[in-house]
């Protein structure tokens, strides 16, 4: 690293080597400006930590970045602690290593439609909870070109269980309704004080 005058870094590469010249030994430097591959290194660092910390912070979440290989290059979210506080090796793994058999190849063609500039958002249930997942491209080069593409799942399985119970409810609820003798009916009373019948057996 050289400073600058004005205070800025300037990053240089040196590439040294012995020749001969003029009958004596003597090194021979070629200096290449690599300042703005190591600002692009830098931020893309930055980057990658500030997105980590935001997913690991937010609760029941798991974050997958995948490349054009399909090939795993962040995971983040603290679904992928494991009980003793580590992560799986995920990272620079195959998509098809990543994630269960049965779920790979429903994943793979998310990815390839988000390669394609598409979103999408569904519901899977997997080590027996219930996620909400969203895939959709992530990040584009100078040519609008899609570079990586994210799939970020929230666990929703306390939702989808009180969904569950509620509509159980119901279904009780109407099915005793409908073998009764006697009339069964619900009434909301609305803004203005009269009753509007909402259910009626």
């Amino acid at each position: 690293v050289h400073l600058k005058k004005d205070g800025s870094e300037l990053w240089l590469e040196l590439n040294a080597r012995k020749v001969l010249y003029k009958g004596e030994n003597a090194i021979i430097t070629v200096c290449y400006d690599i300042t703005k591959k190591k600002s692009t290194e830098q931020a893309l660092i930055e980057r990658e930590r500030r997105y980590r910390n935001l997913t690991d912070n937010l609760p029941a979440t798991a974050a997958i970045l995948v490349n054009k290989e399909l090939t795993c290059i962040l995971t983040a979210g603290n679904t992928f602690k494991r009980s003793n506080g580590k992560r799986p090796k995920t990272e620079g793994m195959p998509t098809d290593n990543v994630q269960p058999k049965n779920l790979a190849e429903k994943f793979k063609s998310y990815y390839q439609l988000a390669f394609k500039g598409e979103k999408h958002q569904f519901k899977i249930e997997y080590l027996a909870r219930w996620w909400q997942v969203y895939v959709g491209p992530n990040e584009v080069d100078e040519h609008n070109q899609i570079q990586n593409v994210r799939l970020v799942a929230y666990d929703i399985t306390n939702f989808k269980k009180t969904e569950e119970a509620l509509i159980e409810s119901e279904e009780r609820f109407f099915s005793l309704s409908n073998h009764m003798s006697d009339l069964v009916a619900f009434l909301s009373i609305q803004e203005n004080g009269r009753a509007k019948v909402t259910y009626l057996s």
